[in-house]
């Protein structure tokens, strides 16, 4: 006799809670840099810590420096990415393998075994919004290699093309090779870091001074640059010490020194026009970097008071959100992507501080009383992902739990059986055991984050 299978029933979640607005993709930061699995390499998940899946970084601490081991993924293409592996060789890969870019490196550079023997050292890596470039700095001399290149800058890859760009060329001291090719120089610098804009169209790097007057002294300047920025002229630069771009990309959050107005927060067009300070820190005894703007239009920023070492989360009304992170000037700073958590390095240790006044301590081998905090995640779905705002999808595992975070260590406050619909708020989030998770509402109301996929297998299906 014939088997009549009935109909997969019609979704039947009644969404009752506020939708969230999507996330830009651009507005996330492609790089983060901290923790971990071990004293020697520390790897870290920005899924897990701070609620992104297509970035994270490792760093080998050695001596209270550090040596960036890095990894992320392109953010147009989940199976895309980029690495580096113990010795700073730069990796490109996917699902079907990965491979060293033919240019600017050495046919050799994938035979070195440690980052001295290695003068194409990559210290940094940026995605761009729409995944087709991936900018990356090339500094022989922070991995310790004697006779650093003439090809220490930045450079990007057109992943869809293969070739190389060099878009600026580091003068770290008077006769390296990249000051003969790179033109004049106002100052002696190598780049740190790099921002995309949120369109794509340019980077902000941050390039450290190296000039006898600011030795001990983490001064810095800020480079706009094009895609057609030529490497034999020094762009024009920002007299900032931090930058990092506004949400919409227009114009630059500057903190640090500056050029008339002393230590501040502040919005500067990207010619360096029209300066509006947000916070005087001078007038408050202050010292302040690395601030961001929320895409509330809040700025926060890490600020301290005169004659302390460790820094704070601080608000753009100079008032500190959080206690001491750490004992020590930090060594490296990533904020999340939605800016209510940041990720510092200091003296080798390793925090994550929180704008409601959490510090928690993540260096390998700190035991956290009371269980790990949840990781911090997105207030809506990032675009470009695979589901969208309200989307209702069918639960596919025999039972599937409801967690107030992402995380397998936070209790379930529910669960959803076999068949039955959610409807989707946030998201994705991917923790350091390889699990995405999703914000959903269920059919009755409540809301929480789930499983999605684990190990490959899609827990949710449309």
């Amino acid at each position: 006799t014939e088997t009549l299978i009935p109909p997969t029933p019609a979704p039947t979640v009644e969404i009752v809670v506020p939708i969230p607005p999507t996330i830009p993709a651009g507005q996330f930061p492609q790089i983060s840099n901290v923790p971990f699995t071990s004293v020697t390499t520390q790897q870290f998940s920005v899924g897990q810590i701070i609620g992104l899946t297509y970035g994270s970084v490792g760093v080998s601490v050695s001596g209270g420096g550090y040596l960036p081991v890095l990894y992320a993924r392109n953010p147009a293409n989940p199976n895309g990415f980029a690495r580096t592996n113990q010795a700073g060789v730069l990796l490109v890969g996917d699902q079907f393998g990965e491979s060293i870019p033919a240019e600017p490196f050495s046919p050799y550079v994938g035979q070195v075994a440690s980052p001295a023997q290695n003068d194409y050292f990559v210290s940094a890596v940026a995605w761009s919004p729409n995944g087709r470039y991936l900018a990356f700095v090339v500094d022989g001399n922070r991995g310790g290699h004697p006779n650093p290149t003439a090809e220490d800058g930045v450079h990007y890859l057109d992943t869809q093309t293969g070739q190389v760009r060099t878009v600026l060329r580091d003068c770290p001291y008077e006769g390296h090779p990249g000051c003969l090719l790179g033109g004049s120089r106002s100052f002696l610098h190598e780049s740190t870091e790099i921002h995309w804009s949120p369109g794509g169209s340019r980077m902000l790097v941050r390039a450290h001074i190296t000039d006898g007057w600011a030795a001990g002294q983490d001064r810095g300047a800020l480079f706009i640059i094009s895609l057609d920025q030529p490497d034999t002229v020094q762009p024009p630069a920002l007299n900032f010490d931090y930058g990092t771009w506004t949400i919409d990309g227009r114009q630059v959050v500057v903190s640090g020194n500056s050029p008339a107005n002393g230590v501040i927060i502040g919005v500067v067009d990207v010619d360096g026009s029209n300066l509006q300070v947000i916070l005087d820190g001078s007038s408050r005894g202050l010292w302040i970097q690395h601030a961001v703007q929320r895409r509330d239009g809040s700025f926060v920023a890490l600020g301290r008071p005169a004659g302390e070492s460790a820094v704070r989360i601080i608000n753009q009304n100079g008032d500190f959100l959080t206690g001491p992170i750490g004992t020590s000037a930090p060594q490296s700073v990533t904020w999340n992507g939605d800016r209510s958590a940041v990720a510092v390095i200091a003296d080798g240790r390793q925090f994550i501080a929180y704008l409601d006044g959490r510090v928690q301590e993540v260096t390998p081998g700190t035991e956290v009383p009371g269980g790990s905090a949840p990781p911090p995640a997105p207030s809506g779905v990032i675009e470009g992902s695979r589901y969208q705002p309200g989307q209702q999808l069918r639960v596919q595992s025999v039972e599937l739990n409801i967690r107030p975070a992402p995380g397998t260590n936070n209790t379930p406050i529910g669960f959803l059986r076999q068949g039955e619909y959610v409807a989707i708020l946030a998201g994705p989030v991917t923790t350091a055991d390889n699990i995405e998770w999703w914000q959903v509402q269920t059919a009755n109301g409540t809301v929480g984050w789930v499983a999605a996929q684990i190990g490959g297998f899609d827990s949710l299906a449309p």
